[in-house]
């Protein structure tokens, strides 16, 4: 019996080591480890487009916006679409739908970099609305 009591407490022994738990206090810290591989790390300098590789990046991305567009409006028109996503649908027609129409016209060419960058900060925000219609359409 004796035996069997040496025997189980060397295996909790080697299954602690084998788990890696350390019994004995770790006095080294991590932050000084992470400041050295923080070092190592280089980040890629920020990528500056050319003005004409911009113009293309918004034209790209209004005609993006406009076929989500269309095709929610043609998802929300089938009957197997839910009745939330039509309801959401109705709304973005309503509040985004005559913008999306003027955007279809605009000619990107002349513009500078801050217009540019204004489109495509406001069709990130379109894609995220016409997304959310979506979803709703096909997700419920």
């Amino acid at each position: 019996m004796k035996y069997i009591y040496i025997l189980t407490f060397v295996l909790i022994g080697v299954i602690f080591c084998a788990c890696g738990i350390n019994t004995l206090p770790y006095n080294s810290s991590d932050e000084d480890t992470a400041d050295w591989h923080a070092d190592l790390v280089q980040l890629p300098p920020p990528t500056e487009y050319t003005l004409e590789e911009l113009t293309e990046q918004t034209v790209d991305f209004r005609n993006y916006v406009i076929s989500s567009y269309q095709t929610i409006q043609e998802l929300s028109a089938d009957k197997a679409s839910y009745e939330a996503g039509k309801e959401l649908t109705k709304k973005v027609e309503e509040e985004y739908g005559e913008r999306i129409a003027e955007l279809a016209d605009i000619d990107f060419s002349g513009m500078t970099k801050e217009e540019l960058t204004e489109y495509l900060s406001e069709f990130t925000s379109l894609t995220t609305i016409i997304r959310k219609a979506k979803d709703a359409l096909t997700l419920g």
